[in-house]
């Protein structure tokens, strides 16, 4: 092995090597197989490092020193050297002090099948499982111990700190799993070209340790799906913007305005998939309804809010239908197609109000009764139409319109029902008695529970003469506005895992005197052996 390969083994978080020799009769003369496993484990009182510590292995700190509360990386190295007339060596290098104990009972009380090359690893794989179920778990318990915590103080830059360390935690099992893997088909293509006399005993010792070095694996493999779920529970936890998106283009314009977006199996709730990215300083959350009206949206925000408990902040951001014009006579504004209309207290309501809620006094008259707290580009001023308020839509022609031009933005009453809007008459009254600026199905849905700014992109009039030419236009001007609303507000401050400053490297103390151990049943005691290996020879030499 050249040395080149020597330096990158090292550098790796985790690798399985076997090398088979044969005699002139193509039987196994000898057989040797080595790998490498990593593990981090995190300790109960895990805080955000302020410096930037280089990375040690098996560094163990003295009591007082603070980084004893931190973590610890194992990198441990496995070689077995097998003779099929009955020897079989066992070297162990670089060893956690809590698990040399361990194994030296494990191996001191079974009694080595030496008929197999891989029958001592199996006692150390039990151990490196244990390792890894630590590993798992320990990030568990401070997710745990953060949200109990939660209500009281959310402490993000400690959660940023488990979030780094369950990252470290899912990449070595990762890499664990596929070594154990490998390593059980090299088991399989050993047990099938040994080309070894094989009696009924053996071969059923060999048919067991096959069936529990896949048991083995089936634990990692389980093990990954809960630090998976770690992790996922994590990213859940940072987003604090809830962005609500009733229809899947109106979700389009969302990415769309998304710096940073993060891969949709890292971004779900009870097996449904949200998008999530990072707008600005924000961790946003979008979710799109099942259905519309204000039941669909009140049903998405509670979700969300289950899964995601760190929105600070919903927005309900998509197209709805505008008020051509409103305002005292004289100073009047003009809402034109692809404006943005952003929800803001006017005269009773607090910016949203659920228009068809109340008892109707007849003559068509409602009593109200409180308040409620693609392709993307402009169509041009030549497709905004606005029908008189008198004409129905009849056909297809465009008679008595005007042009449209530039979009704005407008701050007001934005009416909300579980009916679309579809009549000029009914809208203009509304607007008369409730000074709203804007119709749409949702937003009331949400604002009766959760605290949530509304901003609407206008791709019709709210009238009878419904296209849908401007709705992905009208989706973008509303995204568009909605991250630049985001860009003024304060963000939580979560520091970047990649900050570091100077420090001088920490040196790691003396490692523990190294532990021989063996069978004496069907071994003998190895030698000392210095460097940080431990060793055991079983059988004869």
């Amino acid at each position: 092995m050249s040395g080149d390969t020597i330096v990158r083994l090292d550098l790796s978080n985790g690798f399985v090597g076997h090398n088979v020799r044969l005699d002139c009769d193509r039987k196994v003369e000898t057989y040797t197989h080595w790998s490498r496993f990593t593990v981090k484990q995190t300790y109960d009182k895990l805080m955000p490092k302020r410096t930037f510590t280089p990375h040690v292995a098996n560094y163990y700190p003295g009591l007082g020193s603070s980084s004893n509360t931190i973590a610890e990386w194992y990198e441990m190295g496995f070689f077995a050297f097998w003779k099929p007339l009955g020897s079989l060596t066992l070297l162990c290098f670089d060893l956690p002090i809590k698990s040399q104990s361990r194994i030296q009972s494990m191996i001191g009380s079974h009694t080595i099948d030496i008929s197999n090359p891989y029958s001592a690893f199996l006692l150390i794989s039990d151990e490196l499982l244990r390792l890894y179920d630590d590993s798992v778990w320990s990030i568990r318990n401070h997710i745990s111990q953060w949200e109990a915590k939660r209500l009281i103080e959310t402490d993000y830059a400690r959660l940023h700190e488990i979030a780094r360390h369950g990252v470290h935690v899912n990449e070595t099992l990762s890499v664990a799993m596929r070594s154990l893997d490998n390593m059980v088909q090299q088991h399989r293509e050993f047990c099938a070209n040994a080309n070894l006399p094989l009696n009924k005993g053996k071969c059923n010792r060999w048919n067991g340790i096959s069936s529990r070095m896949s048991f083995q694996l089936q634990f990692l493999e389980n093990l990954l799906q809960r630090s998976s779920a770690n992790n996922a529970q994590i990213q859940n936890i940072m987003f604090t913007i809830g962005w609500i998106s009733p229809l899947p283009l109106e979700k389009e314009a969302a990415r769309l305005a998304l710096d940073e977006e993060y891969p949709q199996e890292d971004v779900h709730h009870q097996n449904t998939f949200y998008l999530g990215g990072r707008m600005g300083q924000h961790r946003v959350i979008i979710g799109v309804q099942r259905k519309i009206g204000l039941s669909g949206a009140a049903v998405l925000a509670e979700k969300m809010r289950a899964g995601f408990p760190n929105i600070k902040y919903f927005v309900l951001v998509g197209i709805a239908g505008g008020v051509p014009r409103y305002g005292p006579t004289g100073a009047s504004s003009e809402i034109v197609l692809g404006d943005v209309v952003v929800s803001s207290p006017r005269g009773n309501h607090g910016g949203v109000l659920q228009y068809d809620k109340g008892a109707w006094q007849g003559k068509g008259r409602l009593n109200f009764r409180g308040h409620t707290n693609g392709q993307f580009d402009d169509p041009g001023p030549t497709c905004d139409r606005l029908f008189k308020d008198e004409y129905d839509h009849q056909g297809t022609k465009l008679d008595d319109c005007k042009d449209c031009y530039e979009p704005f933005v407008h701050f007001g009453n934005i009416a909300s029902s579980n009916q679309l809007q579809i009549s000029a008459r009914e809208r203009n009254r509304v607007q008369l008695e409730h000074e709203a600026i804007c119709f749409e199905i949702e937003a009331a849905g949400v604002m009766e529970e959760y605290p949530c700014v509304v901003i609407r992109g206008i791709c019709d009039y709210a009238d009878s003469h419904k296209n849908k030419g401007w709705q992905k236009y009208a989706a973008a001007t509303a995204a568009a506005y909605a991250k630049g609303l985001l860009s003024m507000i304060p963000a939580i401050d979560v520091p970047d895992s990649g900050t570091t400053a100077n420090a001088s490297p920490q040196q790691p103390t003396t490692h523990p005197t190294n532990v021989t151990f063996g069978n004496q049943n069907s071994g003998q005691q190895a030698g000392v052996i210095n460097g940080g290996v431990h060793g055991a020879v079983f059988g004869r030499n």
